[in-house]
């Protein structure tokens, strides 16, 4: 059957001579790792969403003609209510997936259109993880009116869910953090937060193919505005880049970002690859954390292709949500490619169809570098103009400092086993208890120290974990010690990223965790099939 194309409405929109559209090229290799790469033509639909929200909220509820003209952030009370009325649309499910700290529903809507394939693509968009950033819920309440409105129109190769909002009491307080102040993006590791556990339940009952992470970013922070620039792009996009993911998801992900050039540049909004750091030309940049205690990299060690969008918030005016509409209209291009294009979707579920192995050496220690003289351009406005500031200091390189050979197992001592147990659990990895004591040969890793500054000469985070491989010994092991096999588990990167006890980063600058470190020696040890108890 075929799909009807959404139409490109005709709507007149101002576009300032400061938003003609730039992209930064940056070649990006991977040094440590042998990737594949994926090759096919992309079906670029040009198009413009236009959304109308007519619906009736509670009294004093004013919402615009279309999204363009939107300067108001919509409440979690106002979101519900349009949320439950979309809800009575025959291919729309609303539900409570979870609570937020102070009680509030996370809202969870799942849209299906009538003619939906066998294995269809499962999309999970989510936004608001941190509350002061609106944009991306925003967009979402506008693609799911649309879509609502319009059922016909939807791919029948998608099963979309969305989650506007995340973090419900944060926006409600107009703050980053949950109400336990907590920033729920740097909770995918513990899942120490309802939000974030919610979040994680989510996935698994969706499994989805493709995660989007919504977020915003200050384009007028004080350093740059010290040196008379503000930001130059409007909206940024990433990719997972954990070198744990499997080289042709990573080569995807940085094809789509290319795929968004395209569209945005055709309704003059400027674009580029997420990235953060100093000012240019003598301080660092670098493309997003390769950590995975954040959604984007967190869900990618799921087996998701995973994607953060930013979009860009002008912080030093009285009313920053003045620009709102065209934030939330740059999300909905970015959403259309991602919903509509069909050789993006065939691409996505192609990635899927084929097994990876697990890595003979797990990369432990990884950090954006530069392996070249190359020099690239920054941009920025100046005096409401493009300004290029070229740099050589632009890390666009994925370095892998150090390896180690991959276990057959990791074991953890009966001992030691509550606080993992739980931790599995919420991630759903699957370990066994021995049901007798047994002896294994195994490797331990001595704790050197935890490096709790910012390390202003490499720019790593705080947490580095210094360590010591130890020799190979046999080890007794109690009854009750929980063993866990990534060859045998389904998530075998998350199994490698929380356990592996060699890694940069970890578990052990959290006190959980750091209490259960023994003369040094770190709980979990990494094992090999030799038992003989």
């Amino acid at each position: 059957m075929m799909t009807k194309q959404w139409q490109v409405p005709d709507l007149q929109r101002q576009v300032e001579p400061n938003q003609r559209y730039k992209f930064m090229i940056m070649e990006e290799r991977v040094v440590g790792i042998k990737f594949g790469r994926l090759s096919f033509k992309f079906l670029v639909f040009g198009f413009l969403l236009v959304l109308f929200l007519s619906c009736n909220g509670k009294p004093g509820t004013e919402f615009p003609q279309n999204h363009l003209s939107q300067n108001k952030i919509v409440t979690y009370d106002e979101m519900t209510t349009v949320l439950k009325r979309l809800s009575e649309k025959e291919n729309i499910v609303l539900e409570s997936a979870g609570k937020s700290i102070e009680n509030r529903d996370l809202w969870l809507l799942n849209i299906k259109p009538d003619n939906l394939v066998e294995n269809p693509l499962k999309v999970f968009l989510f936004a608001q993880q941190h509350g002061n950033e609106p944009a991306g819920k925003e967009a979402i309440i506008w693609l799911a009116k649309y879509l609502a409105d319009n059922p016909d129109l939807m791919d029948h190769n998608i099963d979309l869910w969305l989650m506007p909002m995340v973090n419900p009491d944060g926006a409600e307080k107009k703050q980053r953090r949950n109400a336990s102040g907590a920033d729920l993006n740097r909770d995918h590791l513990l899942l120490s937060q309802p939000e974030t556990q919610t979040l994680y339940q989510v996935w698994h009952k969706i499994q989805p193919h493709l995660t989007v992470d919504c977020h915003e970013f200050n384009r007028t922070s004080q350093s740059i505005l010290d040196k008379g620039l503000e930001e130059w792009p409007l909206i940024m996009m990433d990719c997972g880049g954990n070198p744990l993911i499997d080289g042709p998801f990573y080569d995807f992900g940085v094809m789509t970002l290319n795929l968004m050039k395209g569209p945005l540049k055709k309704t003059g909004y400027n674009f580029c690859r997420y990235y953060l750091g100093g000012m240019p030309p003598h301080e660092e940049n670098r493309f997003s954390t390769l950590e995975g205690d954040d959604a984007r990299n967190g869900m990618a060690l799921l087996n998701s292709l995973s994607f953060i969008i930013e979009s860009g918030v002008m912080g030093n005016v009285e009313n920053p949500a003045f620009d709102l509409g065209k934030r939330v209209d740059a999300y909905l291009i970015i959403f259309k490619e991602l919903l509509n294009n069909r050789g993006f979707i065939f691409g996505a579920k192609k990635l899927f169809r084929s097994p990876y192995d697990c890595p003979v050496f797990l990369p432990t220690n990884y950090f954006w570098g530069k392996i070249d003289d190359s020099i690239d351009t920054v941009m920025f406005f100046k005096e409401g103009k493009d300004h290029a500031v070229p740099t050589g200091n632009f890390m666009k390189t994925r370095i892998i400092k150090s390896s180690v050979k991959m276990p057959d197992f990791y074991i953890i001592p009966a001992s030691k086993c509550e606080v993992f147990e739980e931790l599995f659990i919420r991630h759903k990895i699957e370990f066994v208890k021995l049901e007798q004591d047994s002896e294994f040969n195994v490797e331990s890793v001595k704790l050197l120290r935890i490096e709790t500054q910012y390390d202003d000469v490499y720019n790593r985070y705080e947490g580095r974990q210094i360590t010591e491989l130890m020799k190979t010994e046999k080890k007794f092991f109690q009854k009750g010690s929980i063993l866990v096999d990534p060859h045998q588990n389904e998530y075998w990167k998350k199994v490698f990223y929380l356990l592996e006890p060699c890694n940069f980063y970890g578990l052990y600058g959290y006190d959980d965790f750091s209490r259960l470190i023994e003369q040094e020696i770190l709980p979990v040890f990494r094992g090999f099939f030799e038992a003989t108890g």
